[in-house]
C-alpha cells in the first residue's frame, strides 16, 4: 500500500478502514453505493449462520441446530415438533411452478425468467430411468424420472401405483404415472435409490449374452470401481460384473452386437423383447419431459413478449401473448414502393432481438408467399391486428420452435399405439419442417444445420439471422454451425430453450480467454446488465433464488400415506450427505469450476452468494474460493486483521491494472536496464548454476498479464527476488575473484 501511495498508483490521502460490510437486503446496487469494507454476508441472516456453520462439509445447515452430516438420529424429530413455529411452507421451486408465468396480468408470478434444459448433460440423461426407492428398511418400491428442477437441482420421481412387485411397465409401451410423486436430490445419501443408468447386454460365464439395466446406487459402500451392478430383464435374478466388452456391451433395440450374435448359447427372445420396450419407455418419458419444457419455454416467451409491448404502450391486455396466434400487419421492405398487407401466425419471440418471428401466408393482394422473418411488431408501419384472441391451447405446430431434446422416431418404426398420436405429428414436423418457421423445407433451400441437436432452420429463421455470405464462409473455412439453443451459458453453464445463449459484450471487469466469447442465457443478461457476476469466474449470481433454495433446504414437504402403511419422503432438511453417479465429473464445455460447487445444496465454501468479498476499485463481488482465499484467511480480512486484504481487496482485473502499474514504474525506475530482461547465457554463462530461480521486470510483466497472482503484493514479493538473486549472483562472483 505504502508502494503504490509514493508511486502516486493512490492518491496521498488513502484512507484505509478495515472491519466487515454488511450487505443489506435491497441488494446489489446498494451495496455497491458502500465505500470500504469486503465481507458480504447473505440477504438473510439465516444464510450468515449457515455460512458460519458450513466448515468442510459441502453442505450447510442453513438456520437449524448444526448437526454432523451423518447423524440422522434426530432429524424427523426436528421436522415434526412444532411445525407452527418454523413458519408457512417456501413456494414450490419444482418447473411444475417456478416455471409457471400470469401472462394476462401485470405480475409475471415465477422467479425464474427463462427455461433451462439441458437432456445431455449429468442430470438430464437421468430423465426416462426406471428408479427403485428404499422407503423404510427394506420396502422398496419402482418408479420413474420424469422431470428435472434446473433451480432447486431435484428430479421428480412417478411412483409405480403397485409396490413391492416387478416392474409391469417392461412389457408395455406406455409409462402409467400415479398420484404418488415425489421431488428429491438423487445425490442425497439420506435417501437409498438405485438409478438405471443405461441397458446392455451382459454375460455371465456359462450363461448366454442377456439384456439388463445397469443400476448405480448414490451410496458410497455400494459403489465399486470398475464394476457395475446390473439387474437381467425377465428373470429377476442379479449381479456384479466387470464393466468391460468382455461382460458387458452396448444395448440397441432391432440389431444385434456382433459378438453376441456369434455366441454359442441361445439368446432369450421374451428379454430381449422386455429390453427393446424399456428402450421405447425411456424415449417416450424423455420425449414428454421435452414438450413439458416446450410448453413452459412459450409461456415464458409469451411473458417476455408482454412485458416488451407494455413498455410500448402496446399491451395485450388478456391476450396472452403473441406467441403462436394469427396476426395481420403490414409490411413495407416487400411489394416496394406500396408494401403489402399479410397475414401471418407469431413462432418464436427474440428476447435478443426484440423481435417476432412470423411465417407468411400467401398474400391476397400480390399472390407471393413471402419468408418468414424476424419482425418488430411494435413498429408505427405495422399496424398490428391479433386475428384469433381468443385461442387459448397450443397446436403441436406451436411448439416446435421451443423443441429441445425430442427424439424422433421414423415413421416405419412408430408402434401403432403411437402412429397416431401427437409424438408421431412431432416426429413428422421435426423431419421435414424448418425449426424455426415450422414451414416446409423446399429442396433449393439453404438448410443449416446444427452439428449439436441436429435442427434444421433457414438461415433467415435463426436468431439472430445469417446472411448467404456468413453462411458461404462458414462453409470455407469448415466452421460447424450450432444455434443459440445448444450453445451453453457462462454464466450458469446452462441451456437456454426459451430465448437460446447470445453473445454479450465482455465488461471491462471480467476476466476473460481472449479466444473466447461471452455466451449468455436470458437468466445471466439480466444478472450481468446488474453487475451480478464473478469476475474471476464469470458465474452469476442470485440472491433471491439463492435464498429460496435454502429454505428449500430446511424445510421437508408433505409427507404423504401410500397403501401399506408406508410414507412417502418427498425431501428431507439440511444437513444433506451427497454422493455421486457416473458421468457426474463431465464439466461443460468452458467450465474451469465444477457448477455443482455454486448450487446451494453442493456448495463448497467460497463459491455462494454468501462467502464473497467486493473489490474497491470496480465495486464487483468476488467469490472468495475465486480469489484463492481460505476460510481462515476470509475470517482475518473480516475481523479487519489481513494485512492486505483488510486494506484493500482487488478483483483479478483490477489486481492485473495494479500488477502492470507497479511493473511499469518500476522499469522507469530501472534506467540502466540491469533487470530489464532474462539474465542470459552470454552475459552470465553461470549465472544458472547459482540462480535457480531467476527473475527480471519483463518476466514479471508477462506473468501479471497471465495473471499468475493472487494479490498485488506478489510483485513486491517476485522485486524482492529479483533483488536477491542479483545481490547472491555478484556477491558469489566476488567470492571467486
Amino acid at each position: 500500500m505504502q508502494i503504490s501511495v509514493e508511486l502516486g498508483l493512490l492518491p496521498s490521502d488513502f484512507v484505509v478502514i478495515s472491519g466487515k460490510r454488511k450487505r443489506s437486503a435491497k441488494g446489489q446496487a446498494e451495496s455497491s453505493k458502500a465505500s470500504k469494507g469486503h465481507h458480504r454476508p447473505s440477504t438473510t441472516a439465516a444464510a450468515t449462520q449457515a455460512s458460519n456453520q458450513t466448515k468442510h462439509t459441502g453442505s450447510s445447515s442453513h438456520g437449524v441446530e448444526k448437526r454432523h452430516p451423518e447423524d440422522t438420529s434426530d432429524h424427523y424429530a426436528y421436522l415434526d415438533d412444532a411445525p407452527e413455529e418454523r413458519g408457512p411452507p417456501p413456494e414450490p421451486m419444482d418447473p411444475e411452478h417456478s416455471l409457471d408465468v400470469t401472462v394476462s396480468t401485470k405480475k409475471v408470478a415465477a422467479p425464474a425468467t427463462t427455461v433451462h434444459w439441458d437432456p445431455d448433460s449429468p442430470d438430464g440423461r437421468k430423465v426416462g430411468w426406471k428408479i427403485k426407492i428404499a422407503l423404510s428398511g427394506d420396502n422398496w418400491v419402482d418408479g420413474r424420472i420424469v422431470r428435472y428442477d434446473p433451480y432447486t437441482h431435484k428430479h421428480k420421481i412417478a411412483l409405480d401405483r403397485e409396490e413391492g412387485k416387478d416392474d409391469k411397465n417392461h412389457g408395455g409401451n406406455e409409462h402409467t404415472e400415479s398420484d404418488d410423486a415425489a421431488w428429491i436430490w438423487l445425490r442425497n445419501e439420506q435417501h437409498n435409490l438405485q438409478v438405471a443408468t443405461r441397458i446392455v447386454w451382459a454375460h455371465v460365464k456359462g450363461y448366454a449374452w442377456w439384456p439388463a439395466l445397469v443400476m448405480e446406487s448414490n451410496m458410497r459402500e455400494d459403489r465399486r470401481d470398475g464394476y457395475v451392478h446390473v439387474e437381467f430383464f425377465g428373470s429377476g435374478e442379479v449381479s456384479v460384473l466387470r464393466d468391460s466388452p468382455e461382460s458387458v456391451r452396448d444395448f440397441t433395440p432391432d440389431a444385434i452386437d456382433p459378438v453376441v450374435a456369434k455366441h454359442k448359447k441361445k439368446r432369450n427372445v421374451k428379454a430381449y423383447s422386455l429390453a427393446c420396450n424399456e428402450c421405447q419407455l425411456v424415449r417416450n418419458v424423455r420425449n414428454e419431459a421435452a414438450v413439458f419444457y416446450a410448453e413452459k419455454a412459450m409461456l415464458m416467451a409469451n411473458a417476455h413478449a408482454n412485458a416488451a409491448m407494455k413498455s410500448n404502450n402496446k399491451g395485450t391486455g388478456s391476450l396472452g401473448g403473441l406467441v403462436g396466434k394469427s396476426i395481420k400487419i403490414h409490411r413495407s421492405d416487400v411489394n416496394y414502393p406500396y408494401g403489402d398487407t399479410l397475414t401471418g401466425t407469431v413462432r418464436a419471440f427474440s428476447s435478443f432481438q426484440k423481435k417476432w418471428l412470423v411465417s407468411f401466408e400467401i398474400s391476397e393482394q400480390t399472390k407471393a408467399k413471402y419468408e418468414a422473418a424476424w419482425i418488430n411488431v411494435l413498429a408505427k408501419d405495422c399496424s398490428l391486428r391479433v386475428l384469433d384472441k381468443a385461442k387459448k391451447s397450443f397446436d403441436t405446430e406451436d411448439l416446435v420452435p421451443y423443441l429441445y431434446g425430442f427424439n424422433t422416431i421414423p415413421a416405419g418404426k412408430l408402434d401403432p399405439q403411437h402412429a397416431k398420436s401427437r409424438d408421431a405429428d412431432l416426429c413428422k414436423l421435426l423431419t421435414e419442417r424448418c425449426h424455426g418457421c415450422v414451414e416446409y423445407r423446399k429442396p433449393d433451400d439453404i438448410q443449416c444445420v446444427c452439428k449439436e441437436c441436429s435442427s434444421v432452420f433457414h438461415l433467415s429463421c435463426l436468431d439472430p439471422p445469417i446472411s448467404l455470405d456468413t453462411w458461404i464462409r462458414m462453409q470455407k473455412d469448415n466452421t460447424p454451425f450450432v444455434c443459440s439453443r445448444c450453445t451453453p451459458c457462462r454464466g450458469c453453464y446452462q441451456k437456454d430453450v426459451a430465448f437460446g445463449c447470445h453473445v454479450h459484450p465482455l465488461p471491462p471487469t471480467l476476466s476473460f480467454p481472449n479466444s473466447e466469447t461471452l455466451n449468455l442465457c436470458a437468466m445471466c443478461k439480466e444478472a450481468y446488465d446488474a453487475e451480478r457476476f464473478c469476475p474471476n469466474c464469470a458465474h452469476s449470481w442470485d440472491d433471491k433464488k439463492f435464498d429460496k433454495v435454502r429454505q428449500q433446504l430446511e424445510f421437508v414437504t408433505t409427507k404423504k400415506k401410500r397403501k401399506g402403511g408406508t410414507t412417502l419422503i418427498q425431501d428431507t432438511a439440511s444437513p444433506l450427505v451427497f454422493g455421486s453417479f457416473s458421468g457426474d465429473e463431465i464439466l461443460p464445455l468452458g467450465a474451469k469450476v465444477d457448477p455443482m460447487l455454486f448450487y446451494p445444496e453442493t456448495s463448497n465454501w467460497g463459491y455462494t452468494e454468501v462467502e464473497m468479498l467486493v473489490c474497491d476499485a470496480c465495486k464487483v463481488w468476488v467469490h472468495a474460493g475465486c480469489a484463492g482465499i481460505t476460510e481462515d484467511e476470509y475470517d482475518t480480512i473480516s475481523d479487519g486483521d489481513h494485512p492486505i486484504h483488510s486494506r484493500e481487496f482487488l478483483c483479478r482485473v483490477c489486481c492485473r491494472k495494479r500488477c502492470k502499474d507497479l511493473i511499469s514504474a518500476l522499469q522507469q525506475e530501472d534506467r540502466t536496464g540491469l533487470f530489464a530482461v532474462p539474465v542470459s547465457e552470454k552475459v552470465a554463462p553461470n549465472y544458472r548454476d547459482i540462480i535457480k530461480n531467476p527473475m527480471d521486470l519483463f518476466t514479471m510483466l508477462e506473468r501479471a498479464e497471465s495473471e499468475e497472482y493472487q494479490n498485488y503484493a506478489w510483485v513486491r514479493d517476485m522485486f524482492e527476488l529479483m533483488v536477491l538473486n542479483a545481490l547472491t549472483f555478484n556477491r558469489m562472483v566476488s567470492f571467486e575473484k
